[in-house]
């Protein structure tokens, strides 16, 4: 079979776009969120940086995703709090929609506790929300790889 160089072109953007899937992890917090990244296939999570919760915060997710090349961004999703929290939580979901950034919710149950918890084992004193947010995208990356 031959193939045009128009069909190999869309088959080799097709791997590259499958092939590189970074994934920008969030722990929103009350005055910070805390942002992590994974690996080019989408696999390890890594704690990124720290970012004031403030009136900009959805333009910097927004430059973040396309400087970085993020497919998809997973945000912690509170459980036993406030409904009002909770609200916070899917106004700011619908504000990166809204930037059109495909965003996934992601259970966080404990994973400030988690992060402050394996600070603590290795003496680490000044745990960030970026260390959260990397226990939150592990999660969601374990999930889609099998391994949860």
């Amino acid at each position: 079979m031959v193939c045009s160089s128009y069909e190999i072109e869309a088959y080799v953007a097709t791997i590259t776009y499958y092939r590189y899937m970074k994934v920008l992890g969030i722990d929103f917090g009350t005055k910070n969120i805390g942002i992590a990244v994974s690996d080019i296939d989408g696999k390890v999570a890594f704690p990124k940086t720290v970012y004031k919760r403030d009136d900009t915060v959805i333009l910097y997710v927004k430059k973040l995703t396309e400087e970085e090349q993020i497919s998809k961004v997973v945000i912690g999703m509170p459980k036993n709090v406030p409904e009002t929290w909770q609200q916070d939580v899917i106004h700011f979901r619908d504000a990166l929609i809204a930037e059109g950034i495909d965003v996934i919710m992601q259970d966080e149950s404990f994973s400030s506790h988690e992060a402050n918890h394996s600070a603590h084992q290795f003496g680490i004193k000044n745990i960030t929300d970026a260390s959260a947010a990397a226990i939150i995208l592990q999660r969601y990356l374990d999930k889609q790889h099998g391994n949860d």
